[in-house]
């Protein structure tokens, strides 16, 4: 979203036409030749022409379009810190962990 707020898809579309242009030419021509050919702005091809039609149309859209003013404005307060709460320790409880280390004195009761 970030490259189309800020006009990349123009970018993307021209920088397309650039290598579209380049490899064309290339064919026929030296390849210095052929990228002289395309940076000079004599021989636009269509995809030139269209990126060239889009951002005149986007600059004449944003030059209509109402400019929104933003202001931002401080408000004075009191910002309260709060320490944090004590770390509490596990501690077992060790009748249950004493009960469950030994093995039982006597053999279970057996039903008759």
């Amino acid at each position: 979203m970030l490259v189309l707020a800020t006009g990349g898809q123009w970018f993307l579309l021209q920088s397309l036409a650039w290598v579209q242009m380049t490899v064309s030419y290339a064919k026929t021509e030296s390849f210095g030749a052929a990228l002289q050919k395309t940076f000079d702005g004599k021989h636009p091809c269509k995809l030139c022409k269209f990126v060239k039609r889009g951002k005149a149309a986007e600059q004449q859209r944003d030059q209509q379009a109402p400019q929104l003013k933003i202001d931002f404005q401080l408000a004075a307060g009191t910002a309260t810190l709060v320490p944090p709460r004590p770390f509490r320790h596990f501690t077992p409880f060790l009748a249950d962990a004493e009960l469950r280390a030994h093995a039982p004195a006597l053999p279970p009761p057996r039903a008759a």
